[in-house]
């Protein structure tokens, strides 16, 4: 009778997890420059600005559920001038997860549980956006969640939760906000921008330890709004590549740029939406070197899984 009772009560522990998702967003949007230096949000290269920040706004309103980190970024002019925000941090993945687990036995009472914490992430991030902003923030989300919750959260974890997804809000907010506006330093240091992630992401997992005292390993997809027209120090990369004899040499000179370069995190997935669709007409034997380029050049930074010139993608679905 011991031994049955022993192993129904390990049956029933629910296992930390060991992997998390992390979805990185960069948007090169410096063909939206006119000749002064202007922007309009409205006009700079797939799809206009404005309906970027809807689609980002709703990407964040369910990566939450789905266990899904999000970062975001545009691109910049230098390596120097990258900035790589968190909008969903993978901490706060770990720490809803940990705490229903500790505190909600029952699978479907946790499923309640955690759809109360949803409930709150979704008034900061759609209903009131504004509310992350104010000091009512912490107090006003801790309600909600015991209240949707119908109380099974302690009353320190709703407070700890609810203090994290303000602090997540309001990253996210200031983010969407910049999508109104011409943000400074805004180039197209494409490589800057991936390492940058890469190195952001890095740091991150490396401070992530499941409650069963095991590693978190971070499952990237880097979503590259661009057409990969590399731009450095104002030399364009076809421009380079217009110099070359041919595409293994294109490969050869991205191999090269990669060759002291140590992998810092695998498995990256890596999708980019546009591809050499600028304004002026691209030679085809540029075109076919950019993007021999370009895959020798992630296959040096370990990114393998690529999916180059896809046109369309709505990041609220991604």
């Amino acid at each position: 009778m011991i031994l049955l009772v022993t192993s129904l009560t390990g049956c029933s522990k629910t296992e930390a997890s060991t992997r998390i998702f992390a979805d990185v967003i960069l948007l090169d949007i410096s063909s939206g420059l006119n000749a002064a230096g202007s922007f309009n949000s409205e006009d700079h290269s797939v799809t206009s600005l404005s309906s970027r920040a809807t689609q980002l706004r709703e990407k964040l309103s369910r990566a939450l559920g789905d266990g899904h980190a999000v970062y975001f970024g545009f691109v910049r002019k230098t390596y120097g001038q990258q900035q790589i925000e968190t909008l969903i941090s993978p901490k706060l993945i770990q720490t809803m997860e940990s705490i229903l687990n500790t505190d909600v036995k029952d699978g479907a009472l946790r499923k309640v549980a955690k759809d109360g914490i949803l409930a709150a992430w979704q008034m900061v991030i759609i209903s009131n956006p504004e509310l992350a902003e104010t000091p009512a923030c912490q107090k006003t989300l801790d309600d909600k969640i015991t209240y949707e919750s119908n109380g099974s959260i302690t009353n320190i974890h709703s407070s700890q939760l609810a203090s994290s997804l303000c602090s997540n809000a309001r990253s996210a907010n200031e983010q969407i906000k910049g999508l109104t506006t011409t943000p400074e330093n805004i180039g197209s240091e494409i490589q800057a921008a991936i390492d940058r992630s890469i190195e952001k992401m890095s740091s991150d997992e490396r401070r992530l330890i499941n409650a069963d005292g095991k590693p978190i390993t971070l499952i990237p997809t880097i979503i590259l709004v661009s057409d990969l027209i590399q731009v450095t120090n104002g030399k364009k990369i076809i421009d380079t590549l217009g110099k070359v004899a041919s595409i293994s040499a294109a490969c050869e000179l991205a191999q090269r740029e990669s060759a002291n370069y140590e992998v810092k995190i695998d498995g990256i997935t890596l999708i980019s939406d546009g591809f050499a669709s600028t304004k002026g007409n691209i030679d085809l034997e540029i075109r076919d070197r950019l993007r021999e380029y370009w895959k020798c050049w992630l296959d040096g930074r370990g990114i393998t899984d690529q999916d180059l010139g896809t046109r369309g993608i709505n990041l609220g679905e991604i």
